[in-house]
């Protein structure tokens, strides 16, 4: 295995892309090893999430919202530790009846 010079955000190391391939090729067969043995839904239908939104290609189009906040935000000061605890506290109050 030969160790390949880089630079990666201006520092420089060493990888070695044969071990990390390798590395990866463990990682999936412990995976799929892991999955076969699953029973219980909830966790097979959140894995199915989890993978159907890493290979979704497509645009996250944001509402008007979002976009409006995301404005907001880029000039927002953020919130204090009590005022996050209230915005919080109404939000328990008003989604989890």
């Amino acid at each position: 295995m030969t160790a390949k010079p880089s630079i990666f955000r201006g520092l420089f190391c060493n990888f070695d892309t044969k071990k990390i391939a390798m590395e990866t090729a463990e990682l999936k067969i412990n995976l799929i090893n892991r999955i076969k043995n699953l029973e219980e839904p909830r966790i097979i239908k959140e894995l199915q999430r989890l993978l159907d939104f890493e290979l979704d290609k497509d645009v996250f189009e944001l509402n008007e919202e979002q976009k409006k906040r995301i404005v907001e935000a880029k000039y927002d000061e953020g919130l204090s530790e009590e005022q996050a605890n209230q915005e919080i506290e109404k939000w328990l109050k008003n989604n989890l009846k």
